[in-house]
């Protein structure tokens, strides 16, 4: 955390590659779980894609298989952002969705805002511009009832959404707000 909080990610990589094997040595699936999440998280932070599924892919499998829902939430954001980024529209929706269901039934409201996040950027992609503001829209909602920064990039993707429909007067009233 502090390594990232100092814009030094290859420290946080460090860092988190360290505490992997502590996390495994204790026997602690929950903590290797979250250990597992932050690895893969840090290479999607790099773009280094094969790296960061094979993490993100096995937080998740292990958090599934120990039970622990609310620790599937971080990954399938990520899954979902790499989704994306790689052009796989239907697949970071398919991953959000995910997400969003396992915070909604875990009572995270900080992941359900994210996992909206999400939704809304893989509709947008879609093309579905309504599916896409009304996702960044519940997004907005959640996120500023926690004060999440999320709500700022949520309210981007509301004016993103409204450009995408030709609503350009209503793209800047969510630029301006």
């Amino acid at each position: 955390l502090i390594a990232s909080m100092q814009d030094d990610q290859v420290e946080g990589l460090a860092l988190d590659q360290q505490d992997l094997p502590i996390w495994r040595e204790l026997g602690d699936p929950q903590g290797e779980t979250i250990a597992l999440g932050n690895v893969g998280a840090d290479w999607l932070w790099f773009g280094e894609f094969t790296q960061a599924r094979q993490h993100l892919e096995a937080a998740l499998k292990l958090s599934r298989m120990v039970g622990a829902r609310q620790l599937e939430c971080s990954p399938l954001c990520n899954l979902a952002q790499m989704a994306l980024w790689q052009g796989d529209a239907t697949r970071a929706r398919e991953q959000a969705r995910g997400a969003l269901g396992v915070s909604v039934a875990v009572q995270a409201a900080d992941f359900e805002a994210s996992a909206l996040y999400h939704l809304g950027e893989a509709e947008l992609a879609l093309g579905r511009h309504e599916a896409a503001a009304a996702a960044f829209e519940r997004a907005t909602t959640v996120a500023r009832a926690i004060g999440h920064g999320v709500q700022y990039d949520a309210a981007s993707g509301l004016a993103r959404a409204a450009l995408a429909r030709d609503d350009v007067a209503g793209a800047i009233v969510f630029v301006e707000a």
